[in-house]
């Protein structure tokens, strides 16, 4: 329980009620008694409390007593140790198998010996892909270049989330946040056939440098949601990261001895993202986005389902456009884009009582207002033509929804009742979609 945030720590349960995030949080729908009381995260640390326990955890048996009935731990911890290295031991049982030649990479130590261990550390936003929950995937390769995906297969890391939202009402205090999830993947083990006979062509030794070498040419991984691979444009909103690390390990003779972990570090050449791999033979191809379309009534909202930063483009398309200058009170129509916590980061207004907007307007056929983000500021376009240029309000905030309204409620806009909305990735792949879009006709 100590990774909870003590700050703006709630979750809202399936009545609406509001619940601090910490022990206590009841676990719904898992009832504990006949009362109706919810299971609670301290509750459920301890395997007893729901009723069972592992074979490997009987601390009652006589065998780990004491003459006064207290628990010999000393006794219980050597035989956890045993059973733990009997199950998970598979590279100490095959260095220390006195038929095998002990391999280079491999150093002796007062009572066993100490080898490089590696890993990977998966990195992800739990939250970037709008609550819907997917699969990364970690592959080894077993021939170079070529993927074979059911027999690659090292390890998964699923993504447990929720739709923030329900119904319009938030149903957690958090998950609209972008949150980093964190899982390591150890590797050395996976390795293991590799090693099996330490003379194979691949993989000639344990040293660093051939490991690294190794895995840097083998691995490759990919996002899975719905039973979907993702394309690349997609992982991107995860800002998804795959970091290799080592450390020295410890192995002793004595099973009952546990291993020992030390010097830890990051591997800058196990470095990977939304890529897919290392190696190019391995990447995942990349293909542009199709442009995301919806349309935004008036007084509404929407969320945008294409991750907007530095050079994505907002296409926004008016059917129609009304320059006449009305009677009298506040005319104000407003486009405002939003982060996550729907602070406004842009916004343009259109106020007819002030300016005259038909020489920017000019077409008959409605308008379009394009919006490109440049990094530090927005530049604005009104009709394929240059218009303005706003800095951002504020920097580092990544652009989540966009919203069209009036500043009066009596007013009416110079807009259409419904704008269209499209999204771009990039500049590029706007106009190479309006050059195909344009030769179709």
């Amino acid at each position: 329980m100590n990774n909870i945030p003590a700050d703006n720590a709630t979750i809202r349960d399936s009545f609406g009620k509001e619940h601090i995030v910490d022990g206590n949080t009841p676990l719904q729908p898992f009832r504990r008694d006949a009362e109706g009381n919810y299971w609670t995260p301290e509750a459920v640390q301890f395997p007893s409390n729901l009723g069972y326990s592992y074979p490997e955890l009987l601390r009652w048996e006589g065998k780990y007593r004491h003459e006064d009935g207290t628990l010999n731990q000393v006794l219980f911890n050597e035989d956890i140790n045993t059973i733990v290295n009997t199950l998970y031991g598979v590279f100490r049982d095959l260095v220390l198998d006195p038929k095998a030649p002990t391999p280079e990479g491999v150093e002796a130590i007062d009572g066993g010996f100490k080898i490089t261990d590696f890993a990977f550390s998966v990195r992800f936003l739990k939250y970037a892909l709008g609550g819907q929950p997917f699969w990364v995937k970690l592959y080894l390769a077993q021939e170079n270049g070529i993927q074979t995906p059911l027999t690659d297969l090292i390890a998964e890391v699923y993504n447990f989330s929720q739709k923030p939202e329900l119904d319009g009402s938030s149903v957690c205090g958090n998950c609209t946040q972008d949150k980093c999830c964190v899982s390591n993947q150890p590797l050395t083990f996976q390795l293991h056939p590799c090693f099996k006979s330490f003379s194979g062509v691949d993989v000639k030794s344990l040293t660093r440098d051939e490991i690294l070498a190794y895995i840097k040419k083998r691995a490759y991984w990919r996002i899975f949601k719905n039973e979907r691979e993702l394309p690349r444009y997609e992982v991107e909103k995860l800002e998804l990261e795959i970091i290799g690390s080592s450390n020295y390990t410890k192995h002793f003779t004595n099973p009952a001895t546990p291993p020992a972990f030390e010097n830890f570090k990051k591997e800058p050449p196990m470095i990977g993202s939304a890529d897919g791999a290392e190696d190019p033979e391995l990447k995942q191809s990349k293909i542009d986005p199709p442009a995301s379309r919806a349309n935004i009534p008036l007084n509404e909202n929407l969320r945008f389902q294409l991750t907007i930063k530095t050079d994505s483009v907002i296409l926004l398309e008016s059917s129609s456009v009304d320059p006449v200058k009305p009677d009298g009170g506040v005319d104000m129509a407003q486009i405002s884009i939003m982060d996550a916590a729907k602070d406004i980061i842009f916004h343009i207004s259109i106020r007819r009582e002030r300016i005259d907007i038909a020489p920017r307007f000019s077409s008959k056929d409605g308008a379009t207002i394009l919006i490109h983000d440049q990094g530090e500021g927005f530049e604005v376009s009104i009709d394929w033509v240059r218009a303005i240029w706003f800095a951002k309000r504020a920097q580092g905030r990544t652009p989540q929804s966009i919203q069209y309204d009036i500043y009066s409620k009596d007013g009416a806009s110079a807009l259409s009742e419904y704008l269209e909305v499209r999204t771009y990735p990039s500049m590029k792949a706007l106009f190479l979609q309006k050059h195909a879009h344009e030769e179709e006709k």
